[in-house]
């Protein structure tokens, strides 16, 4: 007769416990495993949706851009035309092929999610019958003032995981700003050279595109009261590339109605057209009408010659509704002057 040990029946209980343990243990790292894989599907989903949003926001930028360049200075886009930008709507891999599954949606909580449309500054749409703009300061431009013409876009994705889809929704909003240079006390195109001179306060902004030489000769002085942007580099000391004979211990540095530091800055070029034109002009051409760079935008056009549409498009004659032409010619030693109006459009005289 086998006699069994006193103390064995008491090991089961305490065996059971720790399986018990261990089966907790387990489902919980396999829950846990399970939850950050989720985790890592839809942060990698999440992040793919994103990158497609940006893709597609950076195509319609494009495209309106390229749209917006061709309307004449104060122009706003057509709702029309917005719409052809961004419908139909494309397909995720059209945007980068590595995509697949993702989808624009069309709509995304009851309102619309693939589309471009004009603002106003509040953000609120603007009807195709009114015309509202707003007036702001030009980014980059101390002094400069812009009219601006606002347009929403939204874009929204939907990106598929094992179980959901994640969805994004981006909007961006482009603003189309037309400044007028006419602002400015000085706009230049060249090397401005206000150096040496006698003694001459600016109370407008300065604007060159190129380099800046101003200095003013020892108690006469040069002052600027408003702001002043190159666009390359700015010396009162050097001189000019076109000045000679000047006794450079004459000079002084021109001084400014506030302080330096917050008039004088250097800045991209302005495009007096929005665009740079300086490819669509030439030099001794033959053809009055390219020949002459940005004041091209200021003449006339010759008659005879072509007016090329990259130039044609921006010269204010063109665009103009109320023309004034004043002819000059002498008779018998006398000065006889003709003035003769156009209109284009109807015009309260």
């Amino acid at each position: 007769m086998r006699n069994r040990s006193a103390n064995s029946g008491h090991m089961i209980v305490p065996t059971m416990i720790l399986v018990l343990v261990l089966s907790t243990f387990i489902c919980a790292a396999v829950l846990f495993t399970q939850h950050g894989g989720r985790q890592a599907r839809d942060t990698r989903a999440l992040t793919s949706a994103i990158a497609v949003a940006d893709g597609e926001l950076d195509r319609l930028y494009g495209a309106w851009k390229t749209l917006v360049k061709t309307l004449p200075l104060g122009a706003k886009a057509q709702q029309s035309d917005l719409d052809a930008i961004v419908q139909p709507i494309p397909l995720p891999t059209s945007v980068n092929p590595n995509f697949a599954g993702a989808t624009f949606l069309s709509t995304y909580q009851g309102q619309s999610a693939h589309y471009m449309t004009e603002v106003d500054c509040f953000g609120n749409s603007v009807p195709a019958n009114q015309n509202i703009t707003s007036l702001g300061v030009l980014p980059g431009f101390k002094g400069l003032y812009s009219v601006n013409t606002m347009y929403d876009v939204r874009v929204a994705v939907a990106m598929p995981t094992i179980s959901r889809s994640v969805v994004v929704e981006i909007g961006r909003t482009f603003t189309k700003a037309d400044a007028p240079i006419f602002q400015a006390a000085i706009y230049y195109e060249g090397n401005l050279e206000l150096h040496p001179g006698e003694a001459m306060t600016i109370n407008g902004p300065v604007i060159t595109n190129q380099n800046l030489y101003a200095a003013g000769l020892v108690g006469q002085g040069l002052t600027f009261n408003s702001y002043v942007s190159y666009n390359q580099n700015f010396n009162y000391y050097p001189q000019p590339p076109s000045a000679t004979g000047y006794n450079m211990a004459n000079w002084q540095p021109p001084t400014y109605g506030v302080s330096q530091a917050t008039q004088l800055s250097q800045t991209g070029r302005l495009e007096p057209a929005g665009e740079d034109m300086r490819n669509a002009f030439t030099t001794n051409s033959g053809n009055p009408n390219t020949d002459d760079g940005y004041r091209e935008l200021i003449k006339k056009p010759v008659n005879g010659f072509s007016d090329p549409a990259a130039i044609a498009k921006f010269r204010f004659y063109n665009q103009a509704s109320l023309k004034v032409s004043v002819n000059q010619v002498t008779v018998s030693g006398t000065k006889t002057q003709t003035v003769t109006v156009l209109v284009q459009c109807n015009v309260e005289m």
